[in-house]
């Protein structure tokens, strides 16, 4: 068995060496889950996160939110509390 398995990563094993000369270490310590950032919600209940516009609900005109940017999805805080869940805009921002 341990004679078959060999033979078929032969074939590789020089294209594995080749990419091995280019990794690089694993970073220290782990990437962080979520980017938190602190805003001000706008008078029309909107936020701009990462240069994307967001709505969030009118009972937060005016407060300081705490949001936390996923990959997949913002969350968005009041005193510690998750006021609003939302799917994260992706693409590349317009100017503007």
């Amino acid at each position: 068995m341990i004679e078959v398995v060999e033979r078929r990563n032969r074939r590789a094993q020089s294209k594995l060496d080749e990419e091995r000369r280019h990794l690089t270490p694993l970073p220290p310590a782990p990437v962080p889950e979520y980017t938190t950032y602190r805003t001000r919600v706008s008078k029309w209940s909107i936020i701009r996160i990462a240069r994307k516009t967001y709505t969030v609900p009118a009972r937060l005109k005016g407060l300081e939110v705490e949001v936390r940017q996923y990959a997949d999805r913002l969350e968005v805080y009041y005193k510690d509390k998750l006021m609003e869940e939302m799917e994260r805009i992706h693409g590349v921002a317009k100017p503007g």
